[in-house]
């Protein structure tokens, strides 16, 4: 049976970021308070305003709009009740719009402006006996609203007031047999929920509980001729699934997984030469939200005219810094033999979790396979724990000693053993060889 592929032709132009009609779109976004479409979007107005101050920050362009303004609306929108934040003035708070007033507020650094704690009181009051999270106080639960929650209390500093534990357990208990995500239990993977669940894991210190190889090829599976994402099988692509994958596959060290070229080219293709902005798909209408994950997968495929983004809060790399938020990523290290260019082909992959910023790294190389010399194969060992290191034929086995806190597993991926060194992101340890 032939399976039909679903996409969209893309055009050769343009073929350079339209920087300036980008800043131009974004800063002039929403002047015009009589605008159909602004009227229309009021009840996603604080995640537009994200949107465009996120995306004129990657771009060095953050003074192009009111600071003061945007802040004085965020104060209007905390609910003086149950401290969370809505959309705008009327509506009711939301985890959603909480969390892009929380980014905003960080991006500009002001905080204090709002009532932190009572924003901590809102989200505790959302979790359920179960560890997942309502949207709001109708009662929808998705995965995205854990995501949104463990993003709130990481931002304030405030992560003790929810059962982390009770809402680590909800998370995997939406993956599938896929390795994806969905949006509660036995729901189809999707990339979005995909990205939601893994930047929760990346922000708990949950990421060893992925199955990434799994994962990382259900993802890369989603880029199709055109170069472009889609977010489910047999959909068509869409500039924001550049995001949604390519912030997941790089939090999973596993962003050379897909054509990064022909994904460029794609997203390029989506700018709009005459207002500026990015559309969903080549030759549709702009508009801010794809602007934004536009911008930011073009950061992450290290586009040197914009800012570094994170690639769990879709923020400034600089902002994440400076709030002192440590998400963890996987950073893969690929160590080849030496000798023959079938023996440089064998490469062993060492799993390294630490701060997207200060990634750990070891001084030896590992080669062939790894052998736990503690526990069975498939599970993971605590405490102290050795590890036996094949070596080139140039290079003797050795045996080196885990520090303290560290985990080792091992597992199969494809015809190659796997060595996974977990660690709380201290940069200072290093592995040291057992004597004798």
């Amino acid at each position: 049976m032939a399976f039909v592929t679903n996409d969209v032709s893309i055009s050769d132009e343009p073929r350079e970021l339209l920087f300036d009609k980008h800043v131009e779109y974004i800063a002039n976004h929403g002047n015009d308070k009589n605008d159909y479409e602004y009227c229309m979007t009021e009840f996603l107005r604080m995640s537009g305003i994200y949107w465009g101050v996120t995306g004129l920050d990657l771009m060095h362009q953050l003074d192009r709009v009111n600071r003061q303004e945007i802040i004085d609306f965020i104060k209007k929108c905390q609910c003086p009740t149950s401290g969370g934040i809505s959309a705008c003035e009327g509506h009711d708070p939301h985890l959603l719009y909480t969390l892009s007033a929380v980014q905003i507020l960080c991006i500009y650094d002001c905080l204090g402006e709002i009532d932190t704690d009572a924003i901590a009181r809102y989200v505790s009051s959302l979790q359920q006996l179960d560890g997942s999270f309502f949207g709001d106080k109708w009662g929808e639960v998705d995965t995205r609203f854990s995501f949104c929650a463990v993003a709130i209390l990481s931002l304030i500093n405030k992560m003790d007031v929810i059962d982390l534990e009770k809402a680590v357990n909800f998370v995997m208990s939406c993956c599938n047999s896929d390795g994806g995500f969905g949006s509660k239990p036995n729901a189809e993977s999707h990339a979005g929920l995909i990205y939601c669940c893994v930047g929760f894991l990346s922000i708990t210190d949950q990421l060893h509980r992925l199955d990434c190889e799994k994962l990382a090829w259900w993802l890369c599976e989603r880029q199709l001729p055109s170069g472009g994402l889609n977010g489910r099988p047999e959909k068509l692509p869409d500039v924001c699934y550049s995001w949604w994958v390519l912030a997941s596959l790089t939090i999973m060290g596993r962003l050379n997984w897909i054509s990064d070229e022909k994904l460029k080219k794609f997203i390029l293709s989506c700018q709009d030469a005459e207002t500026g902005g990015f559309s969903d798909r080549t030759g549709n209408m702009p508009d801010i939200f794809h602007t934004l994950f536009g911008l930011g997968a073009l950061s992450l495929l290290g586009d040197e005219r914009l800012r570094k983004v994170n690639p769990t809060f879709c923020m400034p790399q600089y902002v994440i810094d400076r709030c002192n938020v440590k998400p963890k990523v996987i950073t893969q290290i690929w160590l080849p033999s030496q000798g023959s260019r079938q023996e440089r082909q064998r490469m062993q992959e060492v799993v390294l979790i630490g701060h997207f910023e200060n990634v750990l790294r070891v001084p030896f190389l590992l080669v062939d396979h790894v052998e736990p010399v503690m526990g069975s194969v498939g599970t993971e060992h605590n405490g102290r724990c050795a590890t036996k290191c094949s070596q080139s034929k140039d290079r003797p086995a050795r045996t080196y000693q885990l520090p303290q806190g560290w985990h080792c597993f091992r597992r199969h991926r494809f015809s190659t053993l796997t060595c996974n060194l977990l660690s709380g992101g201290d940069s200072s340890l290093r592995f040291q060889p057992i004597p004798g």
